[in-house]
């Protein structure tokens, strides 16, 4: 072999080197990114389950496509956006059961339902057991 070729392609293995510790710091902004987007979404949702909001004002509110958001959402996060919407509404719920004497119908209005019938649904959906059972079982 001749002279030079060995720091020729020490050269080499070094620029190869950068490419892959520059993709790498890439790859990881970018994670980094997509994960502080997706806190930024579950603040959203946190900050504002009672109102009437959907998939799509999320989206919109941390300047994502709709299609995008709910597949990353469903990766990170195991559920859909509806279903982490209910969820945190429900949740809400459970800490207003137990600790007002509210009637079911203002905290299914309090937690963003528009119809206290679908709320007692999908609580017995989520939870198992009625709204009303709730309260009584975990006094």
């Amino acid at each position: 072999m001749e002279k030079g070729y060995q720091q020729l392609l020490s050269g080499y293995v070094n620029i190869l080197l950068g490419y892959i510790s520059s993709y790498d710091n890439t790859a990881s902004q970018a994670e980094k990114e997509t994960t502080e987007d997706m806190h930024q979404a579950l603040l959203f949702i946190h900050n504002n389950y009672y109102k009437d909001i959907c998939s799509e004002d999320i989206a919109i509110a941390i300047n994502w496509g709709y299609s995008r958001f709910r597949k990353v959402f469903l990766q990170q996060t195991g559920m859909t956006p509806y279903q982490y919407i209910q969820e945190t509404r429900i949740k809400h719920s459970k800490f207003l059961l137990l600790n007002t004497t509210k009637p079911l119908k203002e905290i299914a209005y309090d937690v963003g339902f528009s119809n206290p019938d679908y709320f007692s649904t999908a609580f017995r959906r989520i939870t198992g057991i009625s709204p009303h059972s709730f309260r009584i079982d975990e006094r």
